[in-house]
C-alpha cells in the first residue's frame, strides 16, 4: 500500500499522541505555521494556523539515535565514519528555503551546518540503487524509513506541496519528534513567558 503526500484532517485527530503533545507545546509558543517531522513514523506534517493540513512520507538518519555524536560539528562529511553518525538529530529547529544542484529547491535546517555539510529536507537521493530508498518511502513498515546520513528524504510532489506551504522569507520552525518519547519533555518546553502569564496573580 502506498503512503505517498496527503491532505491532513485539519485536526489533531489523525497525530500520534507525540505529535499532538509537540502540536500543543507549538501552540502555547505561538508557533502557528510549522513543519513537524516524525522520525519513528516516517511522516512530515505541515501545520497551518495551528492546524495540520498536509502530510507526506519521509525517510531519516540511518541510526535512529536522537542527538548528533558530539564531535559531529569538528568533522567533515567524509571524516564521518560509521553509522554513528547517520542521525536526524530530534528538536526544535528552523527551515530555509535553498537551492542544491543535485536536488533543486531544498529546506535547509539552519541550525545544523558543518563545514561542508548539513542537513535538508530535500527529494528522495536515489545514487544508490541498493538501498531502495523510492520503495521505503512507499513501505508501511516504519522501519523502512531509516536509511539516510541525516538529511530529510521525500518524494517529488510532497517536496513541491512543503515548497507551496513554507514561506520563502521567511525561518519556518521544524519540530523533529524523537524516537524515544521519553525525550519530549527534556526537548520541548513550554516558554518561561507563556507560563508566566497563565499563572494566577497573587
Amino acid at each position: 500500500m502506498a503512503s505517498g503526500p496527503e491532505p491532513a484532517a485539519g485536526n489533531a485527530a489523525g497525530l500520534t499522541p507525540a505529535a499532538r503533545e509537540v502540536s500543543q507545546i507549538a501552540d502555547r509558543n505561538g508557533d502557528r505555521d510549522y513543519l513537524m517531522l516524525d522520525k519513528a513514523h516516517g511522516r512530515i506534517i505541515m501545520f497551518e494556523n495551528g492546524r495540520p493540513t498536509f502530510t507526506g512520507a519521509a525517510l531519516t538518519g540511518e541510526n535512529p539515535a536522537d542527538f548528533l555524536e558530539p564531535d559531529a560539528f569538528s568533522k567533515s562529511f567524509a571524516e564521518q565514519k560509521g553509522l554513528k553518525y547517520k542521525v536526524t538529530p530530534a528538536g526544535r529547529y528552523t527551515v530555509s528555503i535553498g537551492y542544491d544542484n543535485s536536488y533543486g529547491e531544498t529546506l535547509d535546517v539552519n541550525e545544523v551546518q558543518g563545514s561542508d555539510w548539513d542537513i535538508a529536507i530535500h527529494k528522495v537521493w536515489l545514487g544508490a540503487p541498493s538501498e531502495h530508498r523510492d520503495a521505503r518511502l512507499r513501505s508501511p513498515a516504519f522501519a523502512d524509513k531509516h536509511i539516510t546520513y541525516g538529511c530529510i528524504d521525500v518524494d517529488g510532489p510532497t517536496m513541491s506541496q512543503l515548497l507551496e506551504r513554507v514561506p520563502d522569507d521567511e525561518k519556518t520552525p521544524l519540530y523533529i519528534l524523537p524516537q524515544d518519547d521519553r525525550l519530549i519533555g527534556k526537548l520541548f518546553h513550554v516558554r518561561q513567558t507563556e507560563r508566566q502569564s497563565a499563572a494566577p496573580n497573587s
